[in-house]
Parts: C-alpha cells; sequence; structure tokens
C-alpha cells in the first residue's frame, strides 16, 4: 500500500540546523568575525569593487595589501582572512584564502612586521603584594578592599583569566584550611565545557593568600546573594571594567611602571613560576595555555 501521508514540511530543522551551526563558534569569535567582515565590505566600497564569493584571489590580495600599507597587525589580518575562509567553508563553496599565493602574501606580511612582543607588563608576586597593601587606600570601603584583594589574589595563583574570575559562582568553590578549589566550568580552550577544577593550596604569606582572602571575604559577603561569587555588597557583579580600574589605581598608588591589565595577573604567575624552575609543560597546563598562547604572553 503507498504511503499516502504528507512529508512533514523541513523548516523546523533547517532553523534547529543552522542554529546548531552558529552555535559551533564562541560568542567572541562570532563577534570577531562579524567585525572583521565589516571591514572587508568596507575594503570593497571603498575601491569600488563588487562583493563576490568565492571571493577571488586578487581580491584577498587586494585586501591583504590594504591591510599592509594601513598598517594593520599580522594578527588583525589572519583574523580577517579567517573570518572570510570560515565563510566560504560554511557555504561549501571555494576557499581561495587556502590558495598559494594567499598564504605567501600573509608570510610576507608577518616577516615585514617582525615579532611583537607582548605590552603587557607581568604581576609578578611582588608587584601583588604591593597591590594588594594599596587596597584599602585606594577603595571606597574596607568591604570593597577585602572583595578586590580575594580577586586579585585568586586571579594570580590559578592563572585566571578576567571572564573566567569574574564568573566564578558561589556553587564553584569549595574550602578548607589547607586549600581552595574553584570548578572553572567554561574557559577559552574549553568551549564544550569539559570543566577545569583548580586546587590553591594555602600560602605562607596571608596578604596575597587566596585561603585567607576566601574565608575573609565569606564572612563579609551578604546572604542571599546572586550565585556570582564576587559581588559588591549591593550584591551586584564586579564587571571587567571595575576589575581593570582599581587594579589600575592601586599601581598608581604606589607609582609602579608598566603596562598592567587584567591579564598581566595570569602572565605574572606565569613568569614566577618559569622562575622557579617549573616545566614549560607543567605551566601550560596549569594555565590552560595552548603552545602558541603560551610562547606569546611568557616572560622569563
Amino acid at each position: 500500500m503507498a504511503n499516502t501521508t504528507a512529508p512533514e514540511h523541513l523548516g523546523h530543522l533547517r532553523s534547529e540546523a543552522n542554529k546548531l551551526i552558529q552555535g559551533s563558534l564562541s560568542a567572541n569569535t562570532n563577534k570577531a568575525y562579524t567585525g572583521a567582515l565589516s571591514n572587508f565590505k568596507k575594503f570593497l566600497s571603498h575601491y569600488g569593487i563588487v562583493q563576490i564569493f568565492p571571493v577571488p584571489i586578487d581580491h584577498l590580495l587586494h585586501f591583504i595589501a590594504h591591510l599592509s600599507i594601513a598598517g594593520t597587525a599580522y594578527r588583525t589580518a589572519i583574523l580577517y582572512i579567517s573570518a572570510l575562509s570560515y565563510i566560504h567553508k560554511i557555504r561549501g563553496i571555494q576557499d581561495n584564502t587556502q590558495s598559494f599565493i594567499v598564504k605567501k602574501a600573509l608570510q610576507g606580511l608577518h616577516r615585514s612586521r617582525g615579532v611583537t612582543a607582548d605590552p603587557r607588563t607581568p604581576l609578578t608576586l611582588s608587584i601583588l603584594q604591593l597591590v594588594v597593601s594599596a587596597l584599602p587606600s585606594v577603595c571606597r570601603s574596607p568591604y570593597e578592599a577585602v572583595l578586590f584583594s580575594t580577586l586579585f589574589s585568586c586571579a594570580y595563583y590559578g592563572l585566571l583569566r578576567v571572564s573566567e574570575v569574574l564568573n566564578i559562582q558561589k556553587g564553584h568553590i569549595s574550602l578548607s584550611n589547607s586549600k581552595v578549589s574553584i570548578l572553572i566550568p567554561r574557559s577559552k580552550t574549553d568551549q564544550f565545557g569539559n570543566t577545569t577544577t583548580l586546587h590553591i593550596s594555602k600560602q605562607p604569606n596571608s596578604l596575597t593568600c587566596p585561603v585567607h582572602w576566601i574565608l575573609k571575604f565569606l564572612r563579609l559577603r551578604p546572604d542571599n546573594a546572586p550565585s556570582f561569587f564576587f559581588i559588591h555588597i549591593d550584591k551586584k557583579g564586579v564587571t571587567r571594567y571595575q576589575f581593570n580600574f582599581l587594579l589600575q589605581k592601586a599601581i598608581q598608588f604606589h607609582s609602579i611602571q608598566g603596562h598592567f591589565r587584567p591579564h598581566s595577573f595570569r602572565i605574572g604567575r606565569a613568569t614566577d613560576l618559569a622562575k622557579q624552575g617549573v616545566p614549560d609543560s607543567e605551566i601550560k597546563v596549569l594555565g590552560r595555555w595552548d603552545s602558541k598562547a603560551f610562547q606569546n604572553y611568557i616572560r622569563l
């Protein structure tokens, strides 16, 4: 007997498939690729070039030349070309960004730029001690001083990115008198949420010891507060801007010279570990670094 049932409409399946494909990129990558495509469109418009897909090789070469003349950093140029490559691959069309001559043009751009040193200054343990000691003088209340002392010590000893430390939940922390364990459910190098648990031992110097500061902060932290662990007295979460603002205030208080940013805690701890003789392979694991990022950020 013939099947007379009409085939189910496939629209919702296409919609779900598109959603899954879009979800394959992290929010930051999606934002970066969107910006890259916008810059490519501006280039085409400026020179009166019609947008064509697949993008012809000569258009790609002219775009790279345009970036070179504009003084664009090599890594930024790579990001732009990677975004165009992604668009071609996702559409299943010929990807001219992978052609030999385009790759050679990018190599030439890399050579012309040379190796650019990371401008951020490592925030080592000795500087962390100064930063924490300045907080009572630059924060607006004793509560804020304890809050940021806890934040900064955890960022340093945990080799944490600012996005990771600010998104720690209260339930992600378990504490004993000798160590603190912090669950990191997702990070830049763990887009699938396999989770990592950091174990930080109690440190001899209470001024920079995360265990000491977490215990102190827990005694002050408001009850029935949101799930984010690091919150102000009004129960609002700490922002990246506030993290960097207080860091700069503490740095200025002691007139410390250098280009310090939130990532400085991470590279400072890695630098200190390297100086102590900890093998590179172990630091990479502790910091959840890929090899390329590790070589770019470590300061010896």
